[in-house]
């Protein structure tokens, strides 16, 4: 059983990527950084061997150990002789014969044709982000990567589940003819450990493999990651998001963060990072464009945002969305709407029995702030905020009463 993961490991990650798109590859590793936190990903690229290593031979044995391998597409990359030559071969043998997932991102604007597929073996392959629009022109990056990571994500879960079969066919055992179940028909957790006897029991003519340990135990192991003291990519995680939430506090002429302000705000976020499953937010707002820091600064966390721009939008969006929303944001007022729009908006979710929590973000102040706030609360509203820094209270206090449904 030596080298083969257990279902428990993180999954093994590779990039294989032209030096030109380093700081590319950079974002991306900042992105996938809370899967790392999670014990869901181990990453590895070239620029982690050490000195005097064998540098070849290292690459060699990470991209043939890896269960993942992100291929970041540019010209850079398609023009690299080593690239082409060596990684992308070994990366499309070892998908071909099942060992590894190869999962294409195209992060700088390359020409690319179907007709291309015979030159280029990747083509044949699920690309990233959605619809392959490169990362780089995306009007907010960070929102191309959130793209991105929410299919690593969806990537990530099918290999660990897939895991079991790959150890029993390591075993010499016919996986058409084994059944994988857990004791409690819960999907396999991260923490389930395999147990091998000789006696255990025939299901329906299939040998069944038990994955033990009680639901609490597995909840309990599911979650306990081991952290280093410090971590220079997560703390720049989440010094990027303080920073757009003080932009959006100038943007909105509110008091600039003193020191308690500013721990206070790192603390949600690390909270917001902590949260275990993806989060989505649907965002009701008629000028979008004024939460863009704010929007910025939840898609650095992996928390999709959908943007609505009235209450029937956003219910259309509902009625359509097959994954559903862990948190909605609405606006108190819409131009096109009657007065107190966002209190219809609540209106209308509920009578559809949508239960999400809601989260008024508005600028009224002083007299009208209470009053909204009043209104908010006897409607069934989460809460209300004016402030990014009272926004982001809210959203880790709403998410972790309301918890997504994995």
């Amino acid at each position: 059983m030596d080298g083969i993961p257990t279902p428990a490991a993180p999954v093994t990650l590779f990039y294989s990527y032209a030096h030109e798109d380093e700081a590319l590859r950079d974002e991306l590793q900042g992105h996938l950084k809370l899967l790392e936190r999670r014990g869901l990903l181990a990453p590895w690229h070239d620029r982690q061997i050490v000195l005097g290593a064998h540098w070849s031979g290292a690459i060699d044995a990470n991209l043939r150990n890896a269960e993942l391998v992100l291929l970041l597409i540019s010209k850079d990359f398609i023009e690299s002789d080593y690239i082409w030559g060596t990684e992308l071969a070994v990366a499309m043998q070892r998908q071909a014969e099942h060992e590894a997932v190869v999962v294409p991102i195209i992060v700088r604007a390359v020409d690319l044709e179907p007709d291309d597929a015979q030159d280029l073996p990747f083509l044949k392959l699920q690309a990233l982000p959605t619809d392959l629009r490169p990362v780089t022109s995306w009007p907010n990056r960070d929102e191309a990567w959130t793209n991105v990571a929410k299919g690593l994500r969806v990537t990530v879960k099918d290999i660990r589940e897939r895991r079991p079969l790959f150890i029993l066919a390591s075993l010499g055992m016919d996986t058409k003819t084994v059944g994988v179940h857990t004791d409690d028909k819960m999907p396999l957790p991260m923490s389930a450990h395999i147990g091998l006897r000789p006696d255990m029991p025939i299901v329906g003519g299939r040998r069944t493999i038990a994955f033990r340990g009680s639901r609490m135990e597995r909840e309990r192991l599911a979650v306990r990651i081991d952290r280093p003291v410090t971590d220079p990519l997560l703390e720049r995680v989440v010094a990027d998001v303080s920073q757009q939430i003080v932009q959006a506090q100038r943007q909105r002429s509110a008091t600039p963060l003193d020191a308690k302000g500013a721990a206070s705000l790192q603390a949600q976020t690390r909270a917001l990072i902590d949260l275990p499953d993806q989060q989505r937010v649907l965002w009701i707002d008629d000028c979008p464009e004024g939460n863009r820091f704010e929007a910025a600064a939840l898609a650095k966390l992996q928390i999709e945002v959908v943007t609505a721009r009235s209450t029937d939008e956003a219910l259309r969006i509902i009625a359509a969305d097959h994954e559903g929303f862990t948190l909605v944001i609405s606006d108190w007022e819409c131009v096109s709407e009657a007065k107190q729009a966002g209190l219809s908006l609540l209106a209308r979710l509920r009578q559809a029995s949508v239960q999400w929590p809601v989260v008024y973000y508005h600028g009224a102040v002083a007299k009208e702030r209470a009053r909204r706030a009043a209104q908010a609360q006897e409607a069934g509203a989460f809460g209300e905020a004016v402030l990014p820094t009272e926004l982001m209270k809210l959203v880790v206090q709403a998410l972790n009463a309301h918890p997504a449904q994995s």
